[in-house]
């Protein structure tokens, strides 16, 4: 049913309210909109004798999400709160501000006034007034084809340069074009700037050669054709776009402007609008041999400010991340969150030991999916992390501490061992026999390092997430003593529940639930940001945080937790 079907009286009711105005509206709505439950007046929008024609759209789910409203293409140009592409105006920040109950006229009344003084200065007092901080960047209307994208991260052509040619690299081997900007030169092909981690990062990958010109865009025409991809390679160099056009061989050619753009309220940067002149390839009736490019399709990128600042501006309190290194013994349903997590965070870099393999019917529980089945832990989590988070290096050891040493594993013994010693923080996440805790405490009291231990207890009813970083405080020892007088009360566990081994599988496991251990696991990412960032991000207060997802006999709870300090304990034998 059409919304004006559903309340038959609204549409009469929003064109009586535009004509109430002296708006004269009129229904232009052509019979496909109709059959897709769209309406659309024209009106007159007339403010103190000014005069504005209008588009009114009204989208299926209307009155509970408001109308849209477009300026006519070729007459009208508001400095802000306008998109340039598509022309609608910016009466309110998404759908804030509207209530089913009220009618467009209403708004468009109490908000275009705005928009019209606001585009008239837009720097001045009443814009400081009444305006939202948010910057109107012209790249976030442009299309782009989907499943690509164009990463500038700290790397821009210097003034007095402007064009040349540039290169870009995969970002990583998989589907799509997704590809980062990693050197700009001048028209000789001289470099004039370059970022030397990014070549270190994607060194390997496949990369591609483009030219780049600066512009300045003074007007909405000039706007509208940067959607425009055969004249966007025009302008970029009309001759080279002709020669290269008909002639596209191996993996294409990059054309890209450089223009300025306000990416923060009153901030500019420059931006990127770049198209890939993908080759056409004609197979030939032999199916191992490609004939000649029989020409080329132009893929508009999305383009994506990827820089430091853009990074940190949504994460502030774990900048110092940047810099930090932590080493993750043992990487299953607990430890493969938490790597993930710190990637995601900004950690500098993760040395991850565990010699597992990744089981198929693990990944019920498993951070990462079918794809990684049979490759080892380590080096499944470096892939997936080395594609999705660059910037965050990785030292995958494929070693179980505590296994026999022969001439084909001491050298990843000894890379364990440095990892332990080499590093800003340990985190055991290995759910291993008390032994492997038990040493890497030992190892961290010698190596002076700050220490997490994070467990699950059988079905995931409960864990916990001990703090070992105060080297005056409780070790790993003394918290087991607390445990043991049960002053450190075990979390609730299914103690009943049976070990299982699955078909192939050559251990014994428990049950347990993905969605259940994330929470523990980020328990003990939120206490390693603290710890690590020196209070920026709060700093954890505890020794012992318990986490209870389950009563005592299994019934599902609200998340209780309970945190615990303690000094060191009389009876431990490491003090």
């Amino acid at each position: 049913m059409k919304w004006w079907e559903m309340w038959p009286s609204r549409l009469e009711f929003e064109i009586e309210a535009f004509a109430e105005k002296e708006w004269e509206p009129r229904d232009v709505t052509s019979a496909a909109q109709v059959e897709l439950g769209v309406r659309e007046l024209a009106i007159c929008y007339n403010d103190s004798g000014m005069q504005l024609p209008l588009t009114v759209h009204f989208p299926p789910d209307y009155p509970f999400f408001k109308a849209y409203v477009y300026t006519d293409p070729d007459s009208t140009c508001l400095e802000r709160h306008h998109n340039p592409i598509n022309h609608e105006v910016c009466l309110i920040a998404g759908q804030n501000g509207w209530q089913p109950d009220m009618s467009m006229a209403d708004l468009l009344s109490q908000n275009m006034p705005k928009v019209l003084k606001i585009s008239e200065d837009p720097g001045g007092d009443f814009a400081a007034k009444h305006e939202e901080p948010q910057g109107e960047p012209l790249s976030a209307y442009l299309n782009y084809t989907v499943g690509t994208s164009f990463l500038v991260a700290d790397i821009s052509p210097p003034e007095g340069v402007n064009e040349g040619y540039f290169t870009a690299s995969r970002t990583s081997n998989h589907q799509g074009v997704h590809l980062v900007l990693t050197e700009i030169k001048d028209k000789s092909k001289r470099s004039v700037s370059i970022s030397d981690d990014l070549n270190n990062l994607f060194d390997g990958n496949e990369s591609f050669e483009g030219y780049w010109k600066r512009i300045r865009i003074s007007s909405p025409g000039e706007a509208k054709e940067l959607n425009n991809d055969v004249k966007l390679c025009e302008l970029v160099n009309k001759a080279l776009y002709r020669k290269k056009a008909g002639s596209i061989s191996g993996k294409g050619f990059l054309f890209g402007v450089v223009f300025e753009q306000e990416s923060e309220h009153g901030k500019y940067d420059l931006a990127w609008r770049v198209v890939y002149a993908e080759p056409i390839y004609q197979k030939s009736r032999n199916r191992r041999k490609f004939q000649k490019p029989v020409g080329s399709r132009l893929l508009a990128l999305k383009f994506e400010n990827y820089s430091r600042e853009h990074r940190q501006a949504r994460i502030p309190e774990l900048a110092s991340l940047t810099s930090k290194t932590v080493t993750i013994v043992g990487c299953g349903m607990l430890g493969s969150q938490v790597a993930i997590k710190l990637a995601q965070s900004g950690i500098k870099e993760l040395k991850l030991i565990d010699g597992d393999t990744i089981d198929a019917s693990t990944t019920v529980r498993y951070a990462l999916g079918l794809e990684f089945c049979s490759i080892p832990k380590v080096e499944a989590l470096k892939s997936y992390i080395e594609r999705n988070y660059p910037f965050t290096s990785l030292k995958a050891i494929n070693y179980m501490i505590g296994t026999p040493v022969d001439s084909n594993n001491a050298d990843k013994r000894e890379d364990a061992m440095s990892a332990l010693e080499n590093t800003d923080m340990v985190i055991d996440a290995a759910a291993e026999p008390s032994s492997l805790s038990y040493f890497l405490s030992c190892k961290n009291r010698q190596n002076i390092k700050p220490m997490l231990v994070v467990t699950t207890r059988p079905g995931t009813w409960g864990g916990e997430v001990w703090n070992i970083s105060d080297p005056d405080g409780p070790c790993w020892e003394c918290l087991q003593c607390y445990q043991r007088e049960q002053t450190l009360p075990i979390p609730n566990g299914n103690d009943e529940s049976p070990q299982i081994q699955p078909a192939g599988c050559a251990s014994l496991t428990v049950e347990g639930y993905g969605f259940d251990s994330d929470i523990i696991s980020l328990h003990a990412v939120r206490a390693a940001a603290g710890i690590l960032t020196d209070d920026e991000y709060p700093t954890p207060q505890w020794q012992a945080l318990n986490i209870n997802l389950r009563s005592p006999d299994g019934v599902n709870a609200v998340e209780q937790i309970q945190t615990f300090k303690f000094s060191q304990h009389p009876k431990c034998r490491s003090h």
